[in-house]
């Protein structure tokens, strides 16, 4: 992938088509997390953002960023290539969180334990992804979700 400067990719963001999809008709249901983008499931999550890209323009799947170390440069980034939202696995700087609330971007949470949970339901993600079992402690007024593993 070129690597883009910076200048480039936030002009470019006025350009966006693909304003981030709204998540309210799963309100009611858990959605179904996959890293594989040709499956049944709901929901798309990828760290390569030319995956992204094409997953964009090729499927119907809401589309979550995963980032290790999430920076302002990959919020960018994920805006421009049409990520729905942002999926984290540690909690990272408020003002990133800001940020990718600010941008439209659902925030997603993988969480292991209930302190997990409870850390992420006090910096305000959205949806919390998880097991069966942690899913019965996540608030309704929150998005449930499951990984599915690649099988």
């Amino acid at each position: 992938m070129q690597e883009l400067s910076k200048d480039i990719l936030i002009k470019s963001l006025s350009f966006n088509l693909f304003y981030p999809k709204d998540l309210s008709n799963f309100k009611a249901k858990i959605i179904n997390f996959s890293y594989d983008l040709n499956d049944l499931n709901d929901a798309f999550i990828t760290s390569d953002f030319d995956e992204l890209g094409y997953a964009r323009r090729y499927s119907k799947k809401h589309l979550f960023f995963y980032s290790n170390n999430l920076s302002e440069d990959e919020l960018i980034k994920a805006s421009v290539y049409g990520a729905d939202g942002i999926i984290l696995d540690k909690i990272c700087d408020k003002d990133l969180l800001n940020l990718a609330k600010n941008c439209g971007f659902s925030l997603a949470f993988l969480a292991k334990n209930n302190i997990d949970l409870f850390k992420a339901t006090i910096k305000q993600f959205d949806i919390f992804v998880a097991n069966i079992d942690l899913l019965k402690n996540v608030p309704d007024t929150k998005y449930k979700g499951i990984l599915h593993a690649i099988s």
